[in-house]
């Protein structure tokens, strides 16, 4: 086998550990101890879970072991398997990144269903970063239907809940749409908006 040949797999390797460390986090994020040494955030996170509410705590050590890039594939696998957990219990920013591993096909088998299924979920339960990704998904129909109407809905909210990427995306989206769509998204938009209100105003069921 020639030099080429051999190193074909070790460049494979590290540009997938570089999709993933972007979609994670865009690179390994580090601490500074007391003494200004540099320490890896997956130690931080652990000296400080007991001060982070647990579903948090959860999904910030999970993301830090996969920013690991001393990480074997057990510590892949046991960090996918507490980000789930975390997506699962109602952390919006699991569901957002499972959904973007997915997507990505990149730590976990591509499946447009699931990343479409989390993102969706994040979205719907009012995360900012969720509506950005589930616009995109409309945008290009990764996993839904492409939908540009769809699109520009859930920038839109994102754009009302301050999120920047949203106000972009949605920008870009409007000078596509014709006079009539872009109306109708509008008024999506804001029946979206104010179901949500009206939602936010009743009582817990608790409180009845």
């Amino acid at each position: 086998m020639s030099a080429r040949r051999r190193k074909w797999p070790l460049v494979v390797g590290v540009l997938a550990a570089l999709a993933l460390l972007a979609i994670v986090g865009g690179g390994v994020m580090m601490a500074t101890d007391d003494v200004g040494t540099p320490a890896p955030v997956a130690a931080t996170v652990a000296d400080t879970a007991a001060a982070i509410d647990p579903l948090d705590a959860d999904f910030r050590a999970a993301r830090a072991a996969l920013l690991d890039t001393a990480r074997d594939s057990k510590g892949t696998a046991e960090a996918l398997t507490r980000l789930r957990q975390a997506a699962e219990s109602g952390h919006t920013g699991a569901m957002v990144l499972l959904g973007k591993l997915y997507r990505s096909g990149v730590g976990v088998p591509q499946n447009y269903a699931l990343s479409a299924r989390w993102i969706a979920a994040a979205a719907q339960a009012g995360d900012p970063e969720g509506m950005v990704e589930y616009g995109r998904l409309h945008r290009s129909g990764i996993g839904v239907e492409p939908d540009a109407v769809q699109a520009y809905v859930w920038f839109n909210r994102a754009a009302a809940l301050l999120n920047m990427d949203g106000v972009q995306e949605r920008d870009s989206v409007a000078v596509k749409l014709g006079p009539g769509d872009l109306q109708r998204a509008q008024a999506l938009s804001l029946e979206a908006a104010e179901a949500e209100a009206a939602a936010a105003k009743q009582p817990a069921q608790g409180e009845r």
